[in-house]
């Protein structure tokens, strides 16, 4: 889903700003699903290819754009991917952090 938001043409009716808001959204929940995949303990290649893809994802996808009608490459959006991502999975570590002292 997060690739078709990627390359599908751009909309106009977009408010000045929601932009990079869809973009830490988007990554928000992939580092909600990472976390998640780690919390169940799932199979490694699960949690492996998550994170292959939260690391290479958010500068690929961008490159990407400059091939799709009306979209252009921003080094913004690929800030906020990143910190989409890294927002869910640092609060996940640090509570994680916590809960292993106090226990």
């Amino acid at each position: 889903m997060i690739i078709y938001f990627y390359l599908a043409p751009a909309r106009s009716g977009l408010i000045i700003g929601s932009d990079k808001f869809m973009h830490f959204s988007g990554f928000f929940a992939g580092g909600l699903w990472l976390s998640l995949i780690h919390l169940l303990k799932t199979h490694r290649v699960n949690l492996l290819v998550v994170s292959i893809f939260l690391i290479t994802g958010p500068v690929v996808l961008e490159m990407l754009q400059k091939f799709s009608p009306g979209r252009s490459v921003d080094p913004l959006d690929i800030l906020a991917n990143y910190l989409g991502w890294l927002v869910p999975v640092s609060l996940y570590a640090f509570i994680k952090l916590i809960r292993s002292v106090i226990l």
